[in-house]
């Protein structure tokens, strides 16, 4: 190797060695910097360029490398031609030159060194800062939290209510999943697609862990390694956050872990007082004799289900015929319950009818299942018997407002949920004669709907609002407004939206439409908004431009926005369709209905559907209109 033409050319401090630390060769840098002459260092012992720490002399240049091939960050100091000490050796490398080894130092003058040293404590004291701040944040938590290692060891920084949360003085140091998901067992289906997408995120970019993040467990039940047997287990949701390293790459997991136990117990009640007063509007409604002869029939139904249930369970098997004998019970259960609007008991009725269609599962499922059902159908009949009881004159909502004006009274301590507190208000409007239930007024859509497809021959799936999380109680007058209005948006979006089955086919799509009644509160304009979504081919703005410069309504030199493009559906007589049919082309029936809402202080709004598929039809109705609404599960006041 010509080590005289690379050092001659080299600026920088360069030492070739011997292994016992004679000078071979010398770089230019050594005369610039230091006043050695490079050819006169040749020979010499590398010692003599130190001073007084001689480390080195006493160590020797191999034990310094010891079994390293490469070293940094050496602290030796040495010393220019006047002996004083200007340097130290930053680096080095062990090389076999010709048979023989070598080392290839490098160095550093003193002013590098020393910036170098306070860019590091700079860099230290920022860390230390940003950790102290850290700490503090950490420590206002109530959540526990805490970072792992891609080992699922707990990193030194965690907050303060780890300890709390876990029952454990210091995490550091400790197995994140022996000490969260001790109830699983490695070979747990759920747990195992957990542990895997977890560790295959680390080392990869952010996208990995957004990709598998919907198999990660976000619930769990957790014993303190310090409580007894006795001690009931806490309910801990888990929630994660990738941290990325410097590469942009995922080197820590960081855990957000909140102790639920209190709320889960809260919304359990909250959510029983949903589904009791849920029951006793049902049992206030319709008729007497049909709701007694729906009792009857379905506790004989029952107990019939459960002598085969029973039957079956000394068998050890199910026989087809007691299994279709069961699944065609349990079928006529759920439709009249649902019928009656119990619809847990039909929910209920489901999930065993299906358990039951795959009975190879084992029979312990449908039993518990089945217990289920039998002891929401003799909950729902208690009600039943006691609204009976306290009805005195005859007056079925007096006594039904007492006992749910009881049932609140007594559920003070599921405070401060919301739905209960205003429990009382909500059904109270719902029981004034003025007001009607806005979903059974626009129940009639959905046959609507099927009907006029038909007649089309098209092919929809209509999905209505799910009745036991909404209701919503205005005054008749309010609610036939709404009706008039869906029921035009409903025939337009199966006349005008949804397409014919093979042209869906042809375009990628199922041959079957979706229609989706919708229902939202929105709190910033203050408003009940419906909604009518489908699938279909969208609005036709450029049909609707063209047919409005036809009729005149635009000028040939005007331009209108795609926004006033689609409002003109709503002006009179105007309709796309060149004719008139029994289903549309009148051009009258938007027109009214907006005009009608107008009046009420409401509006009617069209725009393209999600993601720019297919058209929402949207009803907006202020809330002065509104008593009381509860709508996705919230109750939701009026200003009326």
């Amino acid at each position: 190797m010509n080590w005289q033409t690379i050092l001659e050319n080299i600026p920088d401090l360069v030492l070739v060695t011997e292994e016992d630390g004679t000078i071979l060769r010398a770089s230019q840098g050594f005369q610039k910097d230091l006043g050695h002459d490079p050819s006169e260092l040749v020979g010499t012992d590398i010692e003599d360029l130190f001073g007084d720490g001689e480390m080195l002399a006493m160590l020797g240049i191999d034990s310094v490398f010891e079994d390293e091939e490469e070293v940094s960050d050496l602290t030796l100091l040495f010393r220019n031609s006047e002996h004083e000490s200007v340097g130290c050796l930053a680096s080095g490398r062990r090389i076999v030159d010709e048979g023989k080894t070598c080392f290839i130092l490098v160095a550093r003058p003193h002013g590098e060194t020393q910036e170098a040293l306070a860019q590091s404590s700079r860099e230290a004291a920022k860390e230390r800062e940003q950790r102290a701040l850290l700490e503090q944040i950490l420590n206002t938590l109530v959540d526990a939290v805490f970072m792992v290692d891609e080992n699922f060891v707990i990193q030194p920084l965690f907050s303060k209510s780890c300890e709390r949360v876990f029952g454990v003085e210091n995490l550091e140091g400790q197995d994140a999943n022996k000490l969260i998901f001790s109830r699983y067992d490695e070979t747990d289906e759920i747990y195992e697609l957990h542990l895997a997408a977890m560790k295959t995120a680390f080392g990869e970019e952010e996208f990995a862990w957004y990709f598998n993040d919907h198999v990660f467990i976000d619930q769990v039940s957790y014993a303190s390694p310090s409580s007894d047997e006795d001690t009931e287990d806490r309910i801990l949701q888990l929630r994660y956050a990738p941290l990325l390293d410097d590469n942009d790459l995922i080197h820590r997991v960081l855990f957000i872990v909140s102790d639920v136990t209190e709320l889960r117990s809260l919304e359990a009640a909250a959510d029983e007082a949903s589904r009791t007063a849920s029951v006793v509007l049902a049992l206030s409604e319709g008729d007497n004799t049909v709701r007694n002869m729906f009792f009857d029939a379905e506790a004989d139904r029952i107990k019939e289900i459960e002598q085969t249930l029973l039957k079956v369970q000394r068998e050890g098997e199910i026989s087809d015929s007691d299994k279709i004998v069961t699944m065609r019970a349990l079928h006529t259960l759920k439709g009249n319950s649902k019928l009656m609007k119990f619809e847990e008991l039909a929910q209920i009725a489901h999930v065993v009818e299906y358990l039951i269609l795959e009975s190879e599962e084992g029979f312990e499922p449908i039993l518990e299942e089945f217990e289920k059902l039998k002891l929401r159908f003799e909950k729902i009949v208690e009600l039943r018997d006691r609204i009976s009881q306290g009805d005195d004159g005859g007056n079925s909502e007096s006594s039904t407002l007492r006992l749910l004006s009881e049932f609140v009274q007594t559920s003070d301590d599921v405070q401060p949920f919301e739905t209960l507190s205003n429990l009382q208000s909500l059904l109270s409007g719902a029981l004034r004669e003025e007001n009607v239930s806005l979903l059974r007024t626009m129940k009639p859509l959905a046959v609507m709907a099927e009907h006029v497809a038909t007649r089309l021959e098209k092919q929809i799936d209509f999905r209505t609002v799910e009745s036991t999380r909404n209701e919503v109680y205005l005054s008749s007058q309010i609610a036939q407004s709404v009706l008039d209005a869906m029921t035009h948006g409903v025939r337009n979006a199966v006349d005008h939206g949804i397409e014919l089955p093979q042209a869906r086919a042809a375009a990628n799509k199922s041959e079957t439409g979706t229609i989706d009644l919708g229902i939202c509160y929105d709190t910033g304009a203050g408003c009940l908004v419906i909604t009518l979504t489908d699938d279909g081919g969208g609005i036709n703005v450029s049909a609707i431009e063209r047919r409005a410069r036809e009729k005149g309504i635009i000028p040939q030199d005007h331009q209108l926005s795609e926004e006033a493009l689609r409002n003109l559906v709503f002006e009179p007589n105007f309709s796309t369709r060149e004719e008139a049919t029994e289903i549309s082309g009148r051009g009258v029936g938007l027109d009214a209905a907006r005009v009608r809402l107008r009046e009420i202080g409401g509006d009617i709004k069209l725009d393209h559907g999600p993601d720019g598929v297919g058209c929402c039809f949207s009803v907006l109705i202020p809330s002065r209109h509104l008593e009381v609404a509860y709508v996705g599960g919230k109750v939701v006041r009026g200003s009326r």
